[in-house]
């Protein structure tokens, strides 16, 4: 039998200046949702990544969910993605 990889990443940002509520509202509806389902299945590995305005307000108001990431990237489940904290076109810059 033949297997088949499959390189998964997820993309999560919100524009800086969005409103609290909105912010609140995708880390009770997508965020957290989705690292729960996660956690349920070790086997699968993934990469992820935050923009700097997710990661400010995680900090701020679930600061227990940045725990859980960490935790998760300690068993070797997650990868974090980096980038620029508002999104620039770093190939752009010299």
């Amino acid at each position: 039998m033949n297997k088949v990889a499959c390189l998964f990443c997820l993309h999560n940002h919100q524009p800086v200046g969005n409103f609290l509520h909105v912010l609140e509202n995708a880390f009770e509806k997508a965020y957290l949702p989705f690292i729960e389902v996660l956690k349920k299945y070790p086997f699968m590995k993934i990469s992820i990544h935050y923009t700097g305005i997710l990661w400010d307000f995680f900090k701020d108001h679930h600061p227990e969910f940045i725990e859980t990431l960490k935790d998760l990237v300690r068993k070797g489940q997650l990868e974090m993605m980096t980038g620029g904290y508002y999104e620039p076109i770093l190939s752009g810059h010299p």
